[in-house]
């Protein structure tokens, strides 16, 4: 009786693996056209894990050299011409003048002339000693004047009182007009001179001075 139930099961499970292998079947044929084609052998690839070196710490934290600053563009030199100026020249000419008194007479007969009343102010002529300068300014020449070569003349007249002061100045002459007058004027007015002398006494006396106004060099 075992050997005939042991037959059974074995028939039984030869019958489950058929069933099994007849499901399987469609599974494990693989179709003609599905199967891959390879036209070359393949080539066997080694994968590795990149690494890259250590930095050095002072690398890391080192800063970036700052950018040079571009020089400045050069500066233009203004150069101004200079041109030749020439040295302006101011001649004073002061007139000494010489007066006789008392004139002898040709007939050989000299007449004593009665005194005559003295005048408030004299003329240059009529002193014994003529103002003397003590200090003078020369005038200042006219720029514009002397920028294009102007020259001229300027005489003036003025009183010169009992302390060598100049009183009442004014032109008498001036070529070319209006030139040069105020800058004489300016300069005149600062004059200062050793008063006339007549009979050994300071007199206020009238001055006549012609100031010339010259370039040189």
């Amino acid at each position: 009786m075992p050997r005939l139930l042991s037959k059974a099961a074995v028939m039984v499970m030869a019958l489950g693996a058929s069933l099994v292998l007849f499901a399987l079947a469609p599974l494990l044929s693989v179709r003609e056209d599905l199967k891959p084609v390879l036209s070359a052998p393949l080539e066997s690839i080694y994968l590795t894990r990149y690494t890259p070196p250590p930095q050095r710490e002072e690398e890391v934290f080192r800063k970036p050299p700052p950018k040079e600053k571009e020089p400045p563009p050069p500066k233009r030199l203004n150069i101004q011409k200079h041109t030749t100026v020439t040295k302006p020249k101011v001649d004073l000419e002061v007139p000494r003048l010489t007066f006789a008194l008392n004139p002898k007479l040709k007939s050989g007969i000299s007449v004593s002339a009665p005194p005559p009343s003295l005048p408030s102010e004299f003329e240059s002529g009529q002193v014994d000693q003529p103002p003397q300068v003590i200090s003078r300014v020369p005038p200042i020449y006219p720029y514009s004047a002397k920028r294009r070569g102007v020259t001229g003349v300027v005489v003036v007249r003025f009183l010169v009182d009992v302390q060598g002061r100049v009183q009442r100045l004014r032109v008498m002459e001036s070529k070319p007009p209006g030139i040069f007058d105020k800058c004489v004027h300016q300069a005149v007015a600062k004059w200062r001179f050793k008063p006339g002398v007549f009979q050994g006494q300071a007199v206020p006396t009238w001055v006549v001075v012609p100031i010339k106004f010259k370039l040189t060099g």
